[in-house]
């Protein structure tokens, strides 16, 4: 057994590839859980999706907001 100086001393001179080796293979491993993981729940760690404007609750009839005349659209329903 030897005490911490004389680890680091193996590790940063001798064993110096094989620790970054090491270092860089952890480094992948934490990128490819960090992928995974947004894969499997990207789509549920998104905001709500607020319904575009005019798929609303409709105007009453006689109200102010409603439009005085029906729309090309709603002639089309009509005919």
């Amino acid at each position: 057994m030897g005490t911490v100086e004389v680890i680091g001393r193996e590790l940063f001179s001798r064993q110096v590839v094989p620790f970054q080796i090491a270092g860089v293979l952890l480094l992948i491993a934490v990128v490819g859980a960090m992928a995974v993981a947004k894969g499997k729940h990207g789509s549920d760690m998104t905001l709500p999706q607020v319904p575009p404007k005019g798929d609303g609750p409709k105007p009453e009839a006689g109200s102010a907001a409603a439009p005085a005349t029906p729309s090309a659209s709603q002639h089309e329903v009509q005919s």
